[in-house]
């Protein structure tokens, strides 16, 4: 079987809120889609995994999008 990957939008408020946009095998067709709805999300920007978890770790809670992995059951 091969991955799947999710594109999640990674908000803040009192929570770190992770929102399922989009599934794909591909994480370049997760790319693109984040290109295609950028501008409805006031240009968030789209870290990797591990940028991400410095954000949601630390306390700079800046909202952006990540590429992750998903677990397909």
């Amino acid at each position: 079987m091969s991955e799947i990957y999710g594109l999640f939008k990674i908000t803040f408020d009192y929570y770190c809120w992770e929102d399922l946009i989009a599934v794909s095998e591909s994480e370049e067709s997760l790319s693109s889609h984040y290109k295609d709805i950028e501008k409805l999300h006031y240009g968030y920007p789209i870290y990797s995994h591990e940028k991400s978890s410095e954000i949601r770790g630390g306390r700079s809670e800046e909202f952006h999008f990540v590429i992750m992995k998903v677990k397909r059951v």
